[in-house]
């Protein structure tokens, strides 16, 4: 009689399953390290990775290929570049700043270079992304938040 053992089957099921995830990770980081060091990335953005850790902090945060992020008060856009490949092509990034820190010509050339960014300009709520993307990431910026970012004030109620 020719039974249907279930646990080896389930032993194979489970490595597969582990097998891709571990290739898929595999694939990000490889894309995220030809990314990070092509020419056409500025020289200071290279300079900065070194301390802040690009491969790992995306590893840590659970930012996957193909998710939706929205790097909440990109300014110059470093970690927009490190989101950008993290996501991959079928992923998006969309890129938010207050209008102060707006710079047309800049944020145009970097977003057009990666071609899965978006520059948001106003509340996430009104241009349609609250509650339509995998994660919200911001760096660097909490002192923006407590001094007040776009329309809302800053020092809110829980801070002293």
């Amino acid at each position: 009689m020719n039974r249907c053992r279930p646990l080896p089957l389930l032993v194979l099921a489970v490595v597969g399953t582990l097998e891709l995830g571990a290739f898929a990770q595999d694939a990000q980081v490889a894309r995220m390290t030809a990314a990070l060091a092509a020419p056409a990335r500025s020289a200071e953005n290279k300079a900065r990775d070194e301390s802040r850790k690009p491969i790992e902090t995306v590893e840590f945060l659970g930012i996957e290929t193909g998710d939706t992020v929205i790097d909440m008060i990109a300014a110059g856009g470093w970690f927009t570049e490190v989101l950008s490949a993290a996501v991959g092509p079928g992923g998006k990034v969309y890129a938010t700043n207050p209008p102060f820190l707006v710079q047309a010509d800049a944020e145009k050339a970097l977003h057009d270079r990666l071609g899965n960014v978006e520059a948001v300009h106003g509340q996430l709520d009104e241009v349609g992304l609250a509650g339509n993307a995998d994660a919200v990431v911001t760096a660097l910026n909490l002192h923006d938040l407590y001094n007040g970012y776009m329309d809302v004030p800053g020092r809110p109620p829980w801070a002293f």
